[in-house]
């Protein structure tokens, strides 16, 4: 018997020639990466809400090309706000965990 997969891309988001951001894999099992070049910052935050809207999650100082644990978070739809030290929104997107 075959198993059926299915990916959902997360393209790289180019907002102009010095700011971009994608993570990945999507889905995501247990870790997410996020790349990203934003204004020079060294860091963003992230909120991460659930079908309903409530904020599941929380993560702060998110370094670019490191893993975030998402193993918290059951399996499901979600979206992912990620923002700058200013607290303005950088990029929202949604991602699927299983």
């Amino acid at each position: 018997m075959s198993e059926t997969f299915s990916h959902v891309l997360t393209p790289v988001i180019t907002i102009d020639a010095s700011n971009s951001i994608r993570f990945y894999p999507n889905p995501i099992v247990r870790e997410m990466t996020v790349d990203f070049r934003w204004n020079n910052a060294s860091s963003l935050s992230a909120m991460i809400y659930d079908r309903q809207g409530r904020i599941v999650a929380r993560f702060s100082d998110i370094r670019s090309g490191r893993a975030v644990d998402l193993s918290i978070l059951p399996a499901g739809s979600y979206v992912i706000r990620f923002q700058d030290k200013r607290g303005s929104q950088v990029y929202s997107s949604v991602f699927m965990k299983r």
